[in-house]
C-alpha cells in the first residue's frame, strides 16, 4: 500500500470522484495533518474512504450545497478530535495517570508491541463521531425548511456581532501597532478657569518637560501641517505631521530607507527635509529606488526627502504623506497651545508614578516663565495629565462602540432564543422516536449526541454564513464611518476575530443542542410508549421554556427599541437646530495658497475667485471666509482685552475665536445682522480697523448690566501688549456690527464668542490665509454641486498651482456633521426591528404551539357551549400574558439602559424620555397583538367534532 500521510486505493477521490467531492476529500485530507502521525498512518485512509462515500451521497441527493455543509461539519470534529489527541499523546508520553511515561514513547512513535488497542479505540471513535454527524447532516437535509430557517437565522445574528466585534477589537481592544505601545503617552493641560478643559502643548511646555521631566525617556511634539504639494500631476494639499527630533525613538520606529530626521534639521535656518511615508512612496512617488536626496515643492519651497518610513508603520490616523521637523521650540512661548505631546515612559515608571511626577512639574511654571504667576494658574483650574495614547485616540467613540456591540449582542440571543424554541419543538416532535431508541437500548449519551450534533452543524454552517455576513457589513461601516472613526485603517480579520467567530459559532451551536435535553427525564420514554404522542402533551409544563425564551427574546427587543427611539429622538432634536445659517442652494470649495503668498495677496487672490464666481449664470452672491460652518479651515483664537474695562492684575482675560471674512460673507449666508452696521469694502484696508462679533460675544462679554449702550462702538485687542504709558500703540479695533450665532464646529454644541475681522486685516497680524472658502449662493435650478466644476476652472485660470482641497454643498456638510449620530440609529434601529420581527415570530411560534396542543381542549369546550369569541379570548391572555411581562422586564433593562445612553444623546433630550418610554411598550405590544391574532383566529375556528373525532 502506498506510504504517506493518507493512503488511497484505486479508483478513489483522485480518478473518478465528482469534482465538488474530491474538492472537499482533497481539503479534508490536507486537514488530517493535524492528527498524530500514527492515528493517521493507522486510520486516516478509513476516515477518508468513509468521508468520500457520505459526501458523493450527498451531492447525488442533494448537490454541492450538501456537500460544504457536510465538510464544513467534519471539519469542526476533525479539529475537535485532532486536539484532543495531541493532547492524550502528551498525556502518554509524560506518564501521567499510568501511562507509559517515556518508556512509551518510543511505542507511540511507531515501535512494534505500541498501544494499538489504543489506537483501535481511538479510530472507532473517530469514524463513529464522524458518522454520527453525516446522520445529524442527513436528518437536517430531510426538513429543509427547518434547516434553512435556523441556519439563516443564526446566520444573520452571528454576522452582526462578528460584524461589530471586527470593529471594535481594531478600534478598542488591540494594542496600537507601535513597539510597547502600552508605555506611550499623550500630555495635555487643562484650564477649565478660562473656558479652556483641554489644551496640547505649547513651545514652552514641551521644553520643559524635554528639560525636566524624568518619568518619559524620550518626548515628541507633534502638530499637523498643511502644505500645497506641486510638481506632480496636479497641485493639492496635503497633510504633513511636524515633529520633533525624539519622534522616532517615542515611536519605537526608523526609515526603511534614509535616515530620520535629527536634531539639526529642527534649528534655525535648517535646510527643508521631509521623510515620506510608505503608501506615499509606492502612490505618489511610484516606489522609486532612488527617492533619497530627491526634492519635492512644498508650498514652493524645494524640499529634500532624506528618508521612507517602514511599510509597516501606520499613523495613529490616516492622512499625513511624511513626517517634516517641527523647528526650533521657544523655552518662552507658554502661551501657544496647539501641539501634541507624545511621550514614552522611562523604564520602571508607572502610569500613576508619572501622573505624581508631572503634577509635581506644575508648580515650577512660575519659576520657569517670568509671566505666568501662582494666583493666574490657580484661578485658571490649571493642571496636567497623562493618558495612555490609545485611550487618548479612541476616548470619543467608546460608549458607543461598546453600545452597539451590545445592541447586536441582543440580537444574537434574540435569534438565538428563536432558533431554541424551533429546536424544543423539533425535539418534543421525535419524542415518540427518542422513546423508542431508549426502549432499543440507546443510552441518553447517545440521545444527547443526536441533538448536539444537528446543533453543532447549525453553528458552525451558521457561522460560515455569519463570516460573510459580517465582512459585508463591516464594508459598509467603513464606507460609511471611516472618516470619524479612529484606527479604521486597522480594522480587518484577525486571528483573534477568526477565534471569536469560531467560539461564539460552537457555543451557540453546543447550547442549542444541550437545550433539548432539559425535554427528557428518566423514565419519562415508558409513558410515551404506553400512552403515545398524545400522553406526553398533557399538562403546561411542556410551554413552560419556550414562554420564558419569548419573554426574554421581548424584553431585549423591549431594549432595543427604547434605545433606538432615544437616538431617533435625539436626531431628531439636532435636525431641529438652528445651525445659523442657511445651507440651501449653498455651495463651498475649500482653496489653500499654503504658505507661498503674503496675507495681503492671498487675500486678494480670494477676493478675485469670489468676484469671477459672482459673475457666473444662475449665482447670486459669492463671498470668502477662512472657515465656513462645519467645514475646515483656518480659525484663530486667543485672549482679548476691552479698553473700556481693563483686567485687573488677578483677572484672568477672556477668551474668543475669530476668523477673517469678505464683507459679501454674511449675506451669502444668510446670517442676520442684530445690530450696528454691516460690513463694506471700505473695510477691506484696514483703516477703519473694525470687527464684526456674534450675539453668544455680545452677551458673554458685554452685558447689558455693564454696557447699557451695548457692544457696538466699543475697542477690544486680541493678544495685544496693553502699555499703561502708550494706549494708542495697541492695535485696537471697534466692534462695528453684531451678528447671529452661526455653529463653526458642531451642531451639537453651542458656540461661543465668534468674531469677524474684514479679509484684508493681514496688517494687524489678524488671521493667516493660508486657507480659505469661496462660499456661493446659486439661484438657478437644479443642485449646487452642479457650479463646482466651473469654480474648479476659475481658480486653475487664477493661478494653476493653487488646488482645490474640498468642494461641497453645504446641505452635504450639515448631513456629515450628523453622520455619526445617523449611523447609530440606523444600527440601533436595524437592531431593533430585527428583535421586534423575531420576537414577534418566537410569540407567534409559542401561541400556535399552545393551539396545536390544546385543540383537544377547546374542541371539548366549544362541543360544551364555549363561544369562538371566547376561545379567541382564552389563546389572547396567554399570549398577552408573556408579551405583558417581557414588556416589564424590557423597561426595567431600558432604565439601565439610560446610564450609557445619556453620554451620547443630544442635550435637550433626556435619557429617560417619556414620549420613548410610552411609545415604545405600545409599539412591541401591538406588534406582540398582530403576532397572536392569527394563532387566536384559529383557534377560534376549531371544528369540535372533528377535533374529536381525530383524537
Amino acid at each position: 500500500m502506498p506510504r504517506g500521510p493518507v493512503g488511497r486505493r484505486p479508483g478513489s477521490l483522485v480518478a473518478s470522484r465528482p469534482l465538488p467531492v474530491a474538492l472537499a476529500a482533497t481539503c479534508y485530507a490536507t486537514a488530517m495533518r493535524a492528527l498524530p502521525g500514527r492515528f493517521r498512518r493507522a486510520y486516516g485512509r478509513e476516515m477518508l474512504l468513509d468521508l468520500e462515500d457520505r459526501l458523493e451521497a450527498m451531492w447525488m441527493r442533494s448537490g454541492t450545497g450538501a456537500v460544504v455543509v457536510s465538510l464544513a461539519a467534519s471539519l469542526a470534529d476533525l479539529a475537535l478530535r485532532a486536539g484532543r489527541e495531541r493532547g492524550r499523546q502528551l498525556v502518554h508520553f509524560l506518564g501521567v495517570g499510568g501511562g507509559p511515561g517515556r518508556a512509551g514513547a518510543a511505542r507511540l512513535h511507531g515501535r512494534p508491541g505500541g498501544a494499538s488497542g489504543y489506537s483501535l479505540e481511538l479510530g472507532e471513535r473517530a469514524m463513529n463521531g464522524s458518522r454520527s454527524l453525516g446522520l445529524a447532516v442527513r436528518s437536517l437535509l430531510r426538513r429543509p425548511g427547518f434547516a434553512a430557517v435556523t441556519v439563516l437565522t443564526m446566520g444573520v445574528g452571528l454576522g452582526s456581532v462578528i460584524a461589530i466585534f471586527t470593529v471594535v477589537h481594531a478600534v478598542l481592544i488591540q494594542p496600537l501597532p507601535y513597539p510597547d505601545s502600552d508605555r506611550i503617552v499623550n500630555l495635555e493641560h487643562h484650564a477649565p478657569g478660562i473656558d479652556l478643559p483641554n489644551l496640547n502643548n505649547s513651545p514652552g511646555t514641551l521644553s520643559m518637560y524635554l528639560e525636566s521631566a524624568d518619568f518619559v525617556s524620550a518626548l515628541a511634539g507633534v502638530t499637523t501641517v498643511q502644505r500645497v504639494l506641486t510638481g506632480l500631476d496636479l497641485p493639492q494639499r496635503i497633510d504633513v505631521l511636524g515633529v520633533t527630533d525624539q519622534f522616532f525613538e517615542v515611536m519605537g520606529t526608523v526609515p526603511a530607507v534614509g535616515r530620520p530626521l535629527l536634531p539639526s534639521d529642527n534649528v534655525d535656518g535648517a535646510a527643508p527635509v521631509i521623510v515620506v511615508a510608505h503608501d506615499f512612496w509606492t502612490t505618489g512617488l511610484g516606489a522609486n529606488p532612488d527617492v533619497v536626496g530627491s526634492r519635492l515643492e512644498l508650498d514652493g519651497v524645494s524640499t529634500e526627502i532624506v528618508g521612507v518610513l517602514p511599510e509597516a508603520f501606520v499613523f495613529v490616523q490616516p492622512g499625513p504623506v511624511g513626517l517634516v521637523p517641527y523647528g526650533p521650540l521657544d523655552p518662552q512661548n507658554f502661551g501657544t497651545f496647539g501641539t501634541n505631546g507624545v511621550g514614552r515612559l522611562a523604564e520602571g515608571v508607572t502610569l500613576e508614578q508619572a501622573r505624581v511626577r508631572i503634577d509635581a512639574l506644575q508648580a515650577r511654571i512660575p519659576e520657569l516663565f517670568p509671566d505666568i504667576d501662582a494666583a493666574f494658574l490657580e484661578s485658571a483650574g490649571w493642571s496636567a495629565s497623562i493618558t495612555p495614547l490609545k485611550e487618548d485616540l479612541v476616548d470619543d467613540v467608546a460608549t458607543t462602540l461598546w453600545l452597539v456591540l451590545g445592541t447586536v449582542g441582543f440580537v444574537l440571543v434574540i435569534a438565538w432564543a428563536n432558533v431554541a424554541n424551533l429546536f424544543l419543538v423539533r425535539a418534543e416532535s421525535r419524542q415518540k422516536e427518542i422513546a423508542v431508541r431508549v426502549a432499543l437500548g440507546a443510552g441518553r449519551a447517545r440521545v444527547a449526541a443526536s441533538f448536539l450534533n444537528e446543533a453543532l452543524v447549525v453553528g458552525v454552517v451558521g457561522g460560515l454564513i455569519g463570516a460573510l455576513v459580517s465582512q459585508a457589513g463591516v464594508g459598509a461601516l467603513m464606507s460609511a464611518a471611516a472618516d470619524s472613526l479612529p484606527r479604521s485603517a486597522e480594522v480587518a480579520l484577525t486571528p483573534t476575530v477568526l477565534a471569536f467567530t469560531v467560539l461564539v459559532s460552537l457555543g451557540s451551536g453546543l447550547l442549542l443542542g444541550l437545550l433539548p435535553l432539559t425535554r427528557f427525564r428518566s423514565g419519562a420514554t415508558a409513558g410515551v410508549l404506553r400512552d403515545g404522542y398524545r400522553g406526553s402533551t398533557d399538562g403546561r409544563g411542556r410551554v413552560r421554556l419556550r414562554s420564558v425564551l419569548v419573554m426574554g427574546q421581548l424584553a431585549m427587543a423591549m431594549v432595543l427599541v427604547v434605545g433606538s427611539g432615544l437616538m431617533f429622538r435625539s436626531l431628531a432634536a439636532l435636525r431641529q437646530v438652528d445651525p445659523g445659517f442657511t445651507p440651501d442652494g449653498v455651495l463651498a470649495m475649500e482653496v489653500s495658497v499654503g504658505e507661498a503668498m503674503s496675507i495681503p495677496e492671498a487675500a486678494t487672490f480670494y477676493a478675485g475667485v469670489a468676484e469671477r464666481a459672482r459673475a457666473m449664470p444662475g449665482v447670486a452672491e459669492a463671498a470668502v471666509v477662512t472657515q465656513a460652518p462645519l467645514m475646515s479651515g483656518t480659525m484663530n483664537g486667543g485672549s482679548f482685552h476691552i479698553r473700556s474695562r481693563p483686567t485687573e492684575d488677578d483677572e484672568l482675560p477672556a477668551v474668543g475665536y475669530y476668523r477673517a471674512a469678505s464683507p459679501e460673507y454674511f449675506r451669502t449666508m444668510g446670517i442676520p445682522l442684530l445690530e450696528g452696521r454691516t460690513m463694506t469694502s471700505a473695510d477691506l484696508d484696514g483703516s477703519t480697523r473694525s470687527i464684526w462679533i456674534d450675539r453668544s460675544f455680545a452677551d458673554t462679554h458685554f452685558p447689558s448690566s455693564e454696557f447699557p449702550d451695548g457692544a457696538v462702538g466699543e475697542l477690544i485687542t486680541w493678544d495685544g501688549q496693553l502699555l499703561d504709558d502708550e494706549p494708542d500703540a495697541v492695535p485696537w479695533v471697534e466692534v462695528a456690527g453684531v451678528v447671529g450665532d452661526t455653529r463653526y464646529i458642531s451642531i451639537q454644541e453651542d458656540e461661543t464668542a465668534n468674531a469677524y475681522f474684514p479679509l484684508r486685516t493681514g496688517a494687524l497680524g489678524y488671521p493667516a490665509l493660508t486657507t480659505a472658502t469661496v462660499v456661493v449662493k446659486t439661484d438657478g435650478p437644479g443642485s449646487p454641486a452642479a457650479y463646482a466644476d466651473e469654480l474648479r476652472e476659475i481658480v486653475a485660470a487664477a493661478n494653476g498651482s493653487v488646488p482645490v482641497t474640498r468642494i461641497q454643498t453645504m446641505q452635504e456638510a450639515m448631513r456629515q456633521a450628523l453622520a455619526g449620530d445617523s449611523i447609530t440609529l440606523v444600527i440601533l434601529g436595524i437592531a431593533a426591528g430585527m428583535a421586534l420581527f423575531l420576537g414577534a415570530v418566537g410569540l407567534y411560534g409559542v401561541i400556535s404551539y399552545v393551539v396545536s396542543q390544546r385543540t383537544r381542549e377547546i374542541g371539548v369546550r366549544m362541543a360544551l357551549g364555549a363561544h369562538r369569541d371566547q376561545v379567541s379570548a382564552m389563546v389572547l391572555r396567554q399570549g398577552a400574558a408573556v408579551a405583558a411581562a417581557g414588556v416589564a422586564l424590557g423597561l426595567l433593562g431600558a432604565f439601565g439602559l439610560t446610564r450609557i445612553m445619556r453620554a451620547i444623546l443630544y442635550e435637550s433630550v433626556s435619557a429617560t424620555d417619556p414620549v420613548t418610554f410610552v411609545l415604545a411598550p405600545m409599539l412591541l405590544l401591538a406588534v406582540s397583538a398582530l403576532a397572536m391574532w392569527v394563532p387566536a383566529r384559529r383557534a377560534a375556528r376549531v371544528d369540535p367534532m372533528r377535533s374529536l373525532r381525530d383524537d
